[in-house]
């Protein structure tokens, strides 16, 4: 298969690269290529020496785009955050605050957050939150997370910035203090009181599949170019976790931004 030779194009839409590969003697053969999967959509029957050509050529087509999905990892939910239990409201500008300047209500925990009834469920929290349901005074509806962290370069305007969030059963985030993305919040994009509560019920992907809603992948959010956003410098990830009650059976806060 030396010095084989194919011509082709492609494009990125709707967030998926889009190729058109066509190889001498063979059918052309329409990619299309998201962050999670890879597919030839073509609808005929390849022999294997055919499939080998595809093969190669794709991989000398689809490198140059690949940068346009890069991931480079921002936050990590199994980073070491800052949290602040809605017990009361935290301090003005906590969303935009140096850490150092953070009072004595915020805690440090590794992420994710939260608390149910039963272990597969909170398998990816480090933080355990079993003081959140109860019928005190002290049992909370709110989980307030942030995350600083610090780029030695800017990060490229035209690569997308994504959130991805496997919660239970509202959240809302923010960039250094500029709204990114909610579910479950009303009035969003406003900040929501600390004694606010989820719109509605959600549940996390370690929770019951047979309950009413089950359980559901987490979701990742497409935030749109980075833009002017991620500069050199330190930036701050700031998350309000809500539940639907402290009566509620769980609570699940588990983010990653990359």
């Amino acid at each position: 298969m030396t010095g084989m030779s194919f011509s082709g194009h492609g494009s990125v839409k709707e967030g998926l690269i889009q190729l058109m590969v066509q190889l001498p003697d063979e059918p052309s053969v329409k990619i299309s290529r998201g962050p999670l999967n890879l597919a030839a959509n073509c609808g005929i029957q390849l022999t294997m020496n055919s499939l080998l050509k595809y093969s190669m050529a794709l991989c000398c087509a689809v490198l140059p785009l690949f940068t346009v999905f890069a991931q480079t990892p921002l936050v990590n939910h199994q980073d070491v955050w800052r949290y602040h239990k809605g017990t009361n409201a935290p301090q003005a500008g906590w969303k935009t605050l140096a850490d150092a300047s953070l009072d004595a209500t915020w805690g440090t925990g590794t992420g994710g957050f939260g608390y149910a009834d039963n272990v597969s469920e909170t398998n990816l929290c480090r933080t355990l939150l079993l003081d959140m349901k109860g019928a005190a005074a002290t049992n909370y509806t709110t989980i307030y997370m942030r995350k600083q962290f610090t780029l030695a370069s800017a990060v490229d305007a035209d690569l997308h910035l994504f959130l991805s969030m496997d919660f239970d059963d509202g959240y809302i985030a923010w960039l250094d203090g500029v709204f990114l993305t909610s579910q479950n919040v009303t009035g969003s994009p406003s900040e929501p009181l600390n004694t606010a509560s989820a719109s509605g019920l959600h549940e996390s992907s370690r929770g019951s599949t047979t309950g009413s809603p089950p359980a559901a992948p987490a979701s990742t959010n497409d935030l749109g170019a980075v833009g002017v956003r991620l500069a050199a410098g330190t930036h701050t990830l700031a998350i309000i976790g809500l539940n639907d009650s402290t009566s509620s059976s769980d609570c699940i806060q588990i983010a990653d931004l990359f």
